[in-house]
């Protein structure tokens, strides 16, 4: 049967170019319509050896390409040389994560006049450069003030990691149609700025603030202004524990406070007064105390968060001292919640769940409870109703194989769940060693591939996990799989290259069971759509021709020989590094070799 040519360009618009390059050989039909589809190309796909030639331009000229993602500086600049205007009106999209030259600057405002979107490290066009169609600009900082004017006023999304009050200050006003902001680690931003974004920027859609020095008073100006607000990230946003909820003045005089000047006044007076403070004014002032420590963020935050209704996406991970009460107003009036994030909040405890005031939102489909070290089971009770998507419990101390099985046979939809021993990463802070709790088993894992058919993404560290953990049968929606510190034994190894025949993205590290040579070979056979593998092992020397073939993104890789033989083969080692296409390579010697790069 004859596929459709419109039926095969939406098939080839979803195909990544490499991809789409393997479909250019099949037939003509297939060349003709691959041709014509939206490409967004890669410098590796396009560029051997960092050379622009006009056999490679001629070949991307015949190509509809609506993207560029470039990588180092030459290429880049022989590119944006030598495309042309025909060409470069097609281009929509355009990523480089190199600095650019003013002549490549250059390049791109005279070829690329329809550029929509730009992620760029360094924003610094030249002064009469104008970008009137660019609606989304991602950046690390935008330097000078001219280089803000080549933007347009209808700017839509906007990204930066460096900015200043004065550029907030100065600038925003003219950007009044932005819809998405972030401001993520711009920690010189004050309350200044950020008072600047809530005059100007009203139809707001999206704020991520995470990493920011945003105090209670900014965010309820931002939360006023605001009336579109959607989704909002306040991530490690700790110094919202500063204040409560208004601008900071002089702290307010207690009872306790008053008792006692007013016993220094009589001293004065009477010198034999004792200025001795009754024990009920000081419980009192604990009491008082307490309360305004965690009064905004129990209270506080809570209220002011819960007016904002129309909330879906809800960051507020290590935040500091959100406690139940300020969780329960939120869970009761933010009933469109799609997104919950509240990592690293050690203060909220089962209560806030299964409170029978509070209903949990419908909706909710991701939820992230990592380092909430004093929930248990009973949450997990709990939330295994709700149709989660993705669940994380990294770290969570108090939980065991019980709650979890509640959600395995209650969250059927899940698509990614991650269950590191300590830290959303699975590795552990502040130097504490890998908690081995036995919160997986064989047993366990075999329930989770038998009622969650689907899942795509799964983590956990420090289980001891045998071959017998694994699906027998294919199991072909995973993806990205990290079991880092959990293996016993290369026969398990081999049971991840059996079991999980699509993945893309694989984690096996384990210094007590470095992966086998053989093993490692047959594994990367089996697995075709690898693109990261980060793994422990001994030699390098007959996995060289295969990973060099591939087009691997990272290769992260722990070497365990010893000094010497790593010595003898550094010639070997460095005509891998130099062959390979990986974008990133990490090549670290284990505790038996003490130097790298010096031997």
């Amino acid at each position: 049967m004859k596929v459709p040519e419109d039926t095969l360009l939406d098939v080839f618009n979803f195909l990544e170019s490499r991809d789409k390059l393997k479909a250019l050989l099949v037939n003509k039909t297939w060349h003709t319509v691959c041709s014509q589809s939206k490409w967004v190309v890669e410098e590796r796909d396009i560029v051997q050896k960092y050379s622009i030639t006009e056999e490679t331009m001629g070949w991307a000229r015949r190509l509809n390409v609506t993207g560029l993602v470039l990588q180092s500086p030459v290429v880049a600049t022989g590119l944006l040389k030598s495309i042309g205007e025909e060409e470069g009106e097609r281009v929509r999209t355009l990523k480089v994560t190199c600095e650019l030259s003013p002549a490549c600057w250059a390049d791109i405002w005279r070829s690329m006049k329809n550029l929509t979107a730009l992620d760029i490290q360094v924003f610094a066009p030249p002064d009469e450069a104008r970008f009137e169609s660019l609606q989304t600009l991602s950046a690390n900082a935008i330097p000078k003030a001219s280089h803000w004017n080549a933007l347009p006023v209808s700017l839509q999304s906007l990204s930066l990691s460096h900015v200043s009050d004065s550029s907030l200050t100065s600038q925003y006003s003219r950007f009044t149609s932005l819809t998405s902001l972030s401001l993520a680690s711009c920690d010189e931003v004050t309350q200044t700025g950020f008072l600047a974004i809530a005059k100007n920027c009203k139809k707001l859609k999206s704020i991520d603030l995470s990493g920011t020095r945003i105090d209670a008073f900014s965010l309820d100006q931002l939360l006023k202004s605001t009336t579109s607000l959607a989704s909002l990230y306040l991530q490690d946003c700790t110094n919202l524990n500063d204040t409560d909820g208004k601008k900071k003045s002089a702290p307010a005089t207690t009872k306790v406070q008053k008792v006692a000047n007013l016993f220094a006044e009589l001293k004065a007076v009477t010198p034999k007064v004792q200025t001795h403070v009754p024990a009920s004014y000081k419980d009192e002032q604990e009491a008082e105390t307490t309360d305004s420590a965690t009064g905004f963020l129990s209270a506080g935050l809570g209220s002011l968060l819960s007016q904002r209704t129309g909330l879906e996406c809800l960051a507020l991970g290590g935040v500091g001292m959100l406690d139940d009460s300020g969780l329960r107003m939120i869970l009761k009036s933010l009933k469109n919640l799609r997104v919950l994030k509240l990592n690293k909040n050690r203060e909220i405890t089962d209560d806030a769940f299964v409170d029978s005031d509070v209903v949990l939102p419908k909706h909710l489909h991701t939820l992230t409870l990592s380092s909430c070290i004093q929930l248990t089971d009973e949450t997990l009770r709990t939330v295994s109703q709700l149709p989660l998507r993705l669940l994380s419990i990294s770290g969570c101390l108090s939980m065991t194989p019980v709650g979890v099985r509640h959600v395995i046979k209650g969250c059927p939809s899940l698509r990614s769940f991650y269950a590191f021993s300590m830290g959303s990463e699975g590795i552990p802070s502040n130097g504490l060693p890998h908690q081995k709790i036995r919160l997986f088993s064989d047993d366990l894992l075999q329930d989770l591939w038998t009622y969650i058919p689907n899942l795509e993404s799964f983590g956990i560290s420090s289980y001891e996990l045998s071959a017998a953990a694994f699906p027998l049968k294919p199991y072909g929606s995973l993806s990205t799989l990290n079991i880092q510190y959990c293996c016993t034994s290369n026969d398990a190894y081999r049971a991840v290259a059996d079991a999980f025949p699509n993945l893309v993205r694989l984690n096996i590290q384990s210094k007590d069971v470095p992966i086998e040579n053989a093993v490692m070979s047959e594994l990367l056979r089996k697995l075709p759509r690898l693109t990261t593998v980060r793994a422990c092992m001994t030699s390098i020397e007959p996995l060289t021709p295969l990973l060099t073939e591939r087009r691997m993104q990272t290769i992260d890789l722990e070497y365990f020989g010893s000094r010497e033989v790593f010595a003898l083969k550094a010639e070997l080692w460095w005509d891998f590094i130099s062959s390979c296409k990986a974008r990133h390579i990490d090549i670290f010697l284990g505790n038996r070799a003490s130097h790298y790069l010096n031997d």
